[in-house]
């Protein structure tokens, strides 16, 4: 457990008034293009992205539990404080002090506010130095712990606590993951899946996203973009290098690119090129296979290039396999069509011409004497 955790009980609490604490700017829970400087797109992002109403009801009514203070370090401003730790409750408490700064969802904030029994001017906090002290505390708590952040959010935190730790000393990479494993409580290899996959974000962002339609920072799923990573052919397949450094060299952004559209890139029903997250096995699969990766990126699915990486006898009875499930459902399908077209028609005629050219063939084998059960 994390020094910072034992030394939070021996810290003084103190109350501190509301006008003096900030919006912490360097959140890592924040857009990267927001200003983390302007609070009203804090509150507005806040209020976008957070349980913020709920939070306001339960303080109004409740009160603010002193049990919760707020990890404080000194700010710019005279006798002011950035709040490191518990930015939701600070919103929550301006928004009930003062409802008219809410930049979004105006109606109800003001409904809370009114309703609010308690709209507690002084806080409960507890001051540190620096952000220095509240490192280890904070990788524990949100990455490993009890109140975890969503993936991303994790790793920038993580970042920064590697920029941190590359400034203050000379260690070698694989020591630095093991350093930084130790103080967030975790594992060497987890540390470096999420930088990497932080360091492939970063790339992708400054490509703006190769252009995928509606994909975002805010859109992205950057848990399966990690979990990819923990597949050997996937990360082959991007070239990532072996003596991984933040810049990622020797990566094939190319590669990055088609690796980007197959997970995130969708159709117009919504749907992907890898479909669900538990595919990523079968794409491991076919990346690790030159004729499967090749149909793959000719526009086969998914389903039909791994059935290239079986053996001969498996893809055969997979497809026949196929087939008539396709044609089961055709025919089940069949008494909801009003009026047939002569498509349905040629369709079932090249149908037919093919499995009688299959059959032939198969026939042919039998007579040979090649035919296995």
């Amino acid at each position: 457990m994390p020094k910072s955790l034992s030394a939070l009980s021996e810290k003084k609490i103190e109350l501190v008034e509301v006008k003096n604490l900030r919006f912490d700017p360097e959140n890592p829970r924040l857009p990267s293009n927001l200003d983390g400087n302007d609070e009203k797109e804090v509150l507005s992002w806040m209020l976008a992205e957070g349980n913020i109403p709920e939070l306001m009801a339960s303080i109004g009514t409740a009160g603010y539990f002193p049990g919760e203070p707020l990890l404080v370090v000194p700010a710019t401003a005279k006798e002011s404080f950035y709040v490191i730790e518990g930015n939701r409750r600070l919103c929550a408490v301006k928004l009930l002090l003062s409802p008219k700064s809410a930049p979004t969802r105006a109606k109800a904030v003001q409904q809370i506010s009114d309703e609010a029994i308690f709209r507690p001017n002084l806080i409960p906090v507890i001051k540190y130095a620096s952000r220095h002290e509240l490192i280890d505390f904070l990788a524990y708590r949100h990455i490993t712990g009890v109140k975890a952040w969503e993936p991303l959010a994790k790793a920038r935190y993580l970042g920064l606590m590697f920029d941190n730790l590359s400034k203050s000393t000379r260690l070698g990479m694989e020591a630095k993951f093991k350093r930084l494993a130790k103080q967030i409580g975790s594992r060497a290899d987890y540390v470096q899946r999420l930088l990497v996959g932080l360091w492939l974000f970063d790339i992708i962002a400054e490509n703006a996203f190769f252009r995928i339609k509606d994909l975002d920072e805010d859109t992205i799923d950057f848990g399966i973009l990690t979990t990819a990573l923990t597949y050997g052919n996937i990360a082959r397949f991007l070239q990532i290098p072996t003596a991984v450094t933040p810049e990622l060299k020797g990566l094939n952004k190319d590669h990055l690119h088609q690796l980007t559209s197959w997970l995130f890139d969708r159709d117009s029903e919504g749907q992907t090129r890898l479909g669900e997250s538990r595919n990523l096995k079968s794409l491991n699969t076919v990346l690790g296979n030159e004729a499967a990766l090749a149909a793959f990126r000719g526009g086969k699915s998914l389903l039909d290039a791994l059935r290239l990486t079986e053996q001969p006898t498996q893809v055969f009875r997979g497809s026949l396999l196929s087939a008539r499930s396709s044609l089961q459902l055709a025919r089940d399908y069949m008494h909801l069509i009003k009026k047939p077209t002569t498509v349905e028609f040629d369709l079932l005629d090249e149908i037919e011409r093919i499995s009688q050219g299959v059959k032939a063939a198969i026939k042919a084998y039998a007579e040979k004497g090649k035919t296995s059960k």
